[in-house]
């Protein structure tokens, strides 16, 4: 993915999709319950080392969901959560927006962000 210049905001929401991530890849056996405990322990190494900081999600953030959704969502489709994520960034400043997720890169980048990692590479059964 390459390096991320600056600071990396997450919020607690941020770090349940995290966690259901992982455990929806173990579930779907494209990853071991090793590799699953092994990549949770390096999200929290990296949160107690600084390379992410925790952020409360504003109460802002859900006004700003109901414009994004207003504006984009008949459009693009967008779920509610995904609608949250954005609109989080988006409320604590960020010009960027990290994300692996397709339809969610596509809101973000509707509504400015530049979204990394450039490209999403090639799944793996």
């Amino acid at each position: 993915m390459g390096r991320i210049e600056g600071e990396v905001l997450i919020s607690a929401f941020g770090e349940v999709e995290l966690a259901n991530a992982l455990e929806l890849r173990l579930f779907r056996k494209e990853i071991t319950a090793r590799q699953a405990k092994a990549a949770a322990q390096a999200f929290e190494q990296d949160l107690l080392a600084g390379v992410f900081r925790l952020q409360a999600i504003p109460s802002a953030a859900f006004e700003k969901a109901k414009r994004l959704a207003r504006q984009h969502t008949a459009l693009l489709g967008t779920r509610s959560l995904d609608l949250i994520h954005v609109a989080t960034a988006l409320t604590l400043g960020a010009t960027g927006f990290l994300s692996f997720d397709t339809n969610q890169r596509k809101l973000a980048h509707e509504a400015g962000l530049t979204v990394a990692p450039k490209t999403l590479g090639s799944k793996t059964p």
